[in-house]
């Protein structure tokens, strides 16, 4: 008699996984610079809405709208109405777009996204943004590492960690894809 040993199959990532994923790299890359990652409620409350918050002074750094595009053709949908809100909130914003199962992604600043509704097509309440209309407009990266670097350069970590108080640690195993030394020093090398 045959014993056959039914090993559970590896699951190949999801695009609808990859904000949670996103959302924990992005919390461990700041959680040691004393900045909390959590969903931003304004005017239009959504799981793709994040903000970064200075843990001490609870003060908004930043605001990330994330919207993820699985691999192949199509195009990522931005909310006319969020844009309206974080515009009218006066803090610093910006669009992350997801591609694919990986770690690749765009930046695009506020400025970026202001010019880019000019040119792209919309429906009522989305402007579809297609990744050719993007390119050599918004940053493009390869890993996460990469994108939190841009969103947290060293100058503004030191700064919020000189504001908060806050000691500087390095980020352990389990980061962005494995890597295991501090960000800042592994990324101040390689740009």
């Amino acid at each position: 008699m045959d014993s056959q040993v039914n090993m559970p199959r590896k699951r190949k990532p999801r695009s609808v996984d990859m904000l949670p994923h996103f959302k924990r790299a992005l919390q461990t890359y700041c959680e040691p610079f004393g900045i909390s990652v959590s969903k931003h409620r304004g005017s239009y409350t959504s799981e793709n809405v994040m903000k970064l918050v200075s843990k001490t002074r609870q003060n908004i750094i930043r605001i990330l709208y994330v919207k993820i595009r699985g691999s192949g053709a199509g195009f990522w949908g931005l909310n006319t109405n969020q844009v309206r809100a974080f515009k009218g909130q006066g803090h610093q914003w910006d669009v992350v777009l997801l591609l694919g199962t990986g770690e690749r992604s765009y930046l695009g600043t506020s400025q970026n996204v202001e010019e880019g509704f000019k040119k792209w097509g919309s429906s009522a309440a989305d402007y579809k943004v297609h990744e050719p209309e993007i390119e050599g407009s918004f940053a493009q990266f390869d890993s996460y590492a990469e994108l939190f670097f841009r969103l947290l350069p060293p100058a503004t970590l030191k700064q919020t960690v000189a504001l908060d108080r806050t000691p500087v640690r390095t980020l352990g195993p389990g980061v962005a894809g494995g890597e295991s030394a501090d960000f800042t020093t592994q990324l101040s090398r390689t740009h």
